[in-house]
């Protein structure tokens, strides 16, 4: 959905946009920073997270109709009281080509909270969570990232994945073409780069910072959050079932796919689900092969030396590069 930027300040009904966004990374604190936020006086952060309006571009063709339109976007932000700022944390917008340029267009005065992790780090946490949100099939990240020149061009694509682009692995970690999407149309004193690692050393520390960005009182009673554990995969085989059994429901629109699920009895489909989610479990992510992660640092390595050298940084140094 595009925004008019002539009448949408001015849009009609209840709600308003936000005064400042959290656009990501993802799996890099976006949710336990807006749960944080959420306790604040002075901010208002909805119980939506992650509703995306500006990046609906990104939906395929097939997933289409799960962006969120205008009026219902505005309504998520209706409660916020005059003396509050209201948030809106959505990790889609810095992949997002578009979203830059459309929230300058009804908010050229928000304030861009930007979060960056080490990109490898970050390539395998988004993998296994997205293998346990059953969007990727393929629970081998070697052969994942193999697949990703042919997922740009439309081949192999999971029918479960909503934005076939999330599963383009490295293209996310291109941090710097990212950030300087919004540096193109937002001026430097209204972006705050964070850098992940620096606010799990510190949540209080980069909690100061973020509330001074953001022109409201500190307060040092906020509790510290640790949100969306990386999920580890046990079984690879459990992991294929569920996907299949998660597509079967998911494409009953189609006569064929509606027989096939139906032959199946709802109580067999229902413990076939549970024996799948019982092999996946809750963990610190387990060591990713080492060839595959070295590889992975390598090819990174540019994109991490580029971000550090914009942000005056030695995050070759700080990741381990």
């Amino acid at each position: 959905m595009s925004v008019d930027p002539g009448t949408a300040r001015e849009a009609a009904g209840p709600g308003r946009w936000p005064d400042f966004f959290i656009v990501g990374q993802a799996k890099s604190g976006t949710t336990a920073l807006h749960l944080m936020l959420d306790q604040h006086e002075r901010i208002f952060m909805p119980e939506i997270k992650e509703p995306g309006f500006f990046s609906n571009e990104m939906f395929s063709a097939a997933h289409r109709g799960r962006g969120i339109s205008q009026e219902r976007y505005l309504r998520l932000f209706a409660g916020a009281r005059g003396d509050q700022l209201a948030g809106d944390a959505s990790t889609q917008y810095i992949c997002s080509e578009e979203a830059a340029d459309k929230i300058a267009a009804v908010r050229p005065d928000a304030r861009i909270i930007v979060f960056f992790r080490d990109p490898a780090a970050f390539i395998v946490s988004l993998h296994l969570q997205l293998v346990q949100n059953r969007y990727e099939p393929e629970a081998d990240l070697a052969r994942a990232l193999a697949l990703e020149d042919d997922r740009a061009h439309g081949r192999h694509v999971p029918k479960m994945a909503p934005r076939p682009a999330g599963l383009l692995y490295t293209r996310r970690a291109r941090y710097l073409e990212q950030l300087r999407r919004y540096e193109r149309v937002f001026p430097a004193e209204q972006i705050l780069p964070v850098i992940y690692e620096d606010f799990r050393a510190d949540n209080r520390a980069t909690l100061t910072r973020i509330f001074e960005f953001l022109g409201v009182p500190d307060d040092p009673g906020i509790a510290p959050v640790r949100a969306n554990p990386t999920v580890q995969v046990r079984s690879a085989r459990a992991q294929r079932v569920l996907y299949a059994l998660s597509a079967i429901q998911e494409t009953r629109a189609s006569r064929a796919v509606t027989a096939v699920a139906r032959a199946v009895p709802p109580d067999t489909r229902r413990r076939a689900v549970a024996f799948a989610r019982d092999r996946l479990r809750e963990s610190t992510p387990r060591d990713a092969d080492p060839v595959v992660i070295a590889e992975l640092r390598a090819r990174l390595r540019p994109e991490v030396a580029a971000l550090g050298e914009h942000l005056n940084r030695d995050l070759l140094g700080l990741w381990g590069y």
